[in-house]
């Protein structure tokens, strides 16, 4: 667009010909002089016109020889003002305090103070209580032109962010000044790249495991987890038989199906299509509707169809009514209503904590832990979220916010997040904080192994809208919708969210 011609013309332009801003200003002060000069003899005159006649008397007086002073330049300087108090601020999880946010904010105050003193700045964290709450709110701000510096990111919104210009590019100060290699490079790929730029940094990770109350086993004489999904619902079976479980007070077995924990609906199922062989989308298209795909959904639809006997009533194996609207389902299991959970994390040993005032001992005595029972012709699969944190692409302080950035990301800083229950990410944070680890949190080398066997979501941008096709997917075959029917319907719903032919 053509810029609008100015209404009046520049001094220049009048006088026609260039001149600099210095002979500019001089000129122009002194045609103020001039006028104001003028103005002064013209009023005098006005005054004198006005005024009587007089009479005029001419007297001749002797005057002393005049003194000369040549005047006396006097420089002004401007007070410096100083630069104006910055604050770098983080919006990130709720539930990573106090252990980690609170070191984050410490330390950050500290690190920002000894490189910027000049700027007398400061972090402020903001916490949002839940993941979802925070991505909405994230994405708010930032379409308000108000996010804040640093983004706490699920993995699974990287490609979101990215692609919708929320993030900060950060891959050249990465190649710089971070030793990539001390991250696990499955984690480091999954988590942190995103077409081939660095948008985060990685700082945590889990993966799922199988769970089961060691005392319910011993009563019922099960002397080893189950390996296979056979031998799952066997198991639950036999805890009913053997009158460890009587529903509805107890169920044997526990499976994700509630709205409030919509990603772990979807994440049962992913783990089982994995477990199978197969996969959720290959170059961006959908490809679950196989063999594999429908196998894994079948296994959870006879799940959900079968019953025992209690008492002479029928109760069915798999609550699914009370599943479907309780709001913590990991609670339920630590509070022993159920005697196996299929898909659990590391952060069980908070809940823990909370709930009954456990530590490690009482968690590894009370609580066994394995690998996720597989199909006989299946293999090992499990799958690991974790979160990362990424400059917002409207920060005015980007400098500061990377230093934070790097602090969060440390091998302290992954080693703090770690101490709640999870994985690090950093090879030179396990060796730092490995007895911690392995006193302080239940079956960690476990979990670490299993991440030779683990999966990712897909982090694009349009994962969250598949997800819910999933969870509505599961949910569906729960209810008793034929698991073809319901694994076509998705497939196509997804192939239109991907634009896919």
């Amino acid at each position: 667009m053509p810029k609008r011609e100015r209404k009046e013309k520049s001094a220049s332009d009048i006088l026609g010909k260039k001149i600099s801003r210095r002979d500019a200003l001089s000129t122009a002060g002194k045609i103020a002089i001039t006028a104001v000069v003028a103005g002064v003899a013209a009023g005098v005159a006005g005054y004198l016109a006005r005024a009587p006649a007089v009479k005029t008397v001419v007297k001749t007086v002797t005057k002393p020889p005049t003194t000369v002073v040549s005047p006396t330049t006097v420089t002004t300087v401007a007070p410096t003002t100083p630069a104006a108090p910055a604050t770098v601020s983080i919006m990130g999880g709720a539930w990573m305090k106090p252990v980690y946010w609170d070191w984050v904010v410490k330390e950050g105050n500290k690190l920002l103070k000894e490189k910027f003193p000049e700027r007398s700045p400061s972090v402020n964290f903001i916490p949002i209580p839940s993941g979802d709450e925070l991505r909405k709110k994230l994405l708010l701000t930032a379409a308000a032109g108000k996010a804040p510096d640093i983004g706490h990111i699920d993995c699974i919104w990287v490609g979101e962010f990215a692609e919708g210009g929320y993030l900060m590019d950060i891959t050249d100060r990465v190649e710089k000044e971070i030793d990539v290699d001390d991250f696990y490079p499955r984690i480091w790929k999954g988590f942190a790249v995103h077409k081939d730029r660095v948008w985060t940094l990685p700082l945590d990770t889990d993966v799922r495991l199988f769970y089961w109350w060691k005392e319910d086993f011993e009563k019922a004489g099960i002397d080893k987890p189950p390996e296979t999904w056979d031998e799952l619902i066997d198991c639950a079976f036999k805890l009913v038989d053997k009158g460890v479980c009587k529903p509805p007070e107890r169920y044997p077995l526990l499976i994700c199906l509630g709205a409030s924990y919509a990603e772990f609906v979807a994440n049962e199922w992913y783990i089982r299509l994995w477990q199978k062989g197969g996969e959720l989308l290959k170059d961006r298209k959908p490809v679950f509707n196989d063999k594999a795909g429908y196998e894994a959904l079948k296994f959870t639809y006879d799940l959900c169809r079968e019953e025992v006997s209690v008492g002479g009533k029928r109760f069915p194996l798999i609550p699914v009514d009370f599943l479907m609207s309780t709001p913590e389902f990991d609670k339920d299991f630590i509070h022993h209503k159920f005697s196996m959970v299929f898909c659990a994390g590391g952060w069980l040993i908070r809940i823990a904590e909370s709930e009954l005032g456990w530590g490690i001992k009482e968690f590894e005595k009370n609580l066994g832990a394995a690998p996720h029972p597989r199909p006989k012709d299946g293999q090992f699969a499990t799958m690991s979220g974790g979160w990362t944190g990424g400059i917002m692409a409207q920060t005015k302080h980007p400098d500061m916010a990377w230093e934070i950035l790097k602090l969060m990301a440390s091998t302290d800083g992954c080693g703090t997040y770690a101490k709640r229950g999870y994985i690090a990410v950093r090879k030179s944070s396990y060796e730092k904080y490995k007895d911690f680890y392995k006193t302080k949190l239940p079956y960690y080398d476990l979990q670490v192994e299993q991440l030779k066997w683990t999966h990712f979501r897909p982090s694009i941008p349009e994962y969250t809208r598949m997800r819910e096709v999933f969870v509505k997917m599961v949910q569906s075959v729960a209810l008793g919708t034929d698991p073809k029917a319901a694994l076509d319907e998705a497939y196509e719903k997804v192939r239109l969210i991907l634009g896919a032919k």
